[in-house]
């Protein structure tokens, strides 16, 4: 079975049943998807030879797209390039002059990640981080970043995910979406005393 095509029916979270906020008795977690969109609450199975049009599939977890010059609403599927910064936490103040390891996360669900770019200077330059894990498909890869902070001052932290086929992290987010697909880049304020 191919990553992509891998669904799991899960009853249960870190040894626990799940709770019924995360779907308790059932949920199907399709791999590379959107969690939104996989269905909770799962009591019965049906088999369908033609895609699902319920008001979540179509409506809410849904975005506007263009089709031959017409407006259709698309399914929200697989996850899109995005890394993540995790530590340090935004407002985090650090003593002037040390070495502030800066670490998260990326993800590609499509073609796998060829690098995870950093800046400290708010998107003015970039340096490549180091990953952490080897790619696996399906799952988030690893990164960090050993950053020599100069001197006392604000500064604004991004990271930005590249793939192999040159697909980059965008830097705002796509209205299309709503309030889904955050993988545009998000900036973590620091301060250095």
């Amino acid at each position: 079975i191919a990553e992509a095509d891998r669904v799991l029916l899960v009853y249960a979270m870190n040894g626990e049943p799940l709770t019924r906020d995360h779907g308790f008795p059932l949920r199907a977690i399709v791999s590379g998807h959107y969690a939104m969109a996989s269905v909770k609450w799962l009591t019965r199975i049906h088999l369908a030879t033609e895609p699902f049009q319920g008001y979540f599939q179509t409506t809410d977890y849904a975005f506007w797209d263009e089709e031959a010059g017409h407006a259709v609403r698309r399914p929200l599927r697989s996850m899109m390039l995005k890394s993540s910064i995790a530590r340090p936490e935004a407002g985090a103040v650090f003593e002037a002059g040390s070495t502030v390891i800066i670490a998260g996360a990326a993800w590609s669900g499509g073609p796998p990640l060829d690098r995870v770019d950093v800046s400290t200077d708010g998107g003015a330059t970039w340096t490549a981080a180091d990953f952490l894990d080897p790619h696996e498909p399906g799952v988030w890869r690893r990164w960090q970043f050993a950053w020599p902070m100069p001197s006392a001052g604000e500064y604004v932290l991004f990271s930005r995910a590249t793939d192999v086929a040159g697909h980059t992290q965008p830097s705002g987010h796509d209205d299309r979406f709503g309030t889904y697909v955050i993988h545009h880049m998000v900036p973590t304020p620091v301060t250095a005393r």
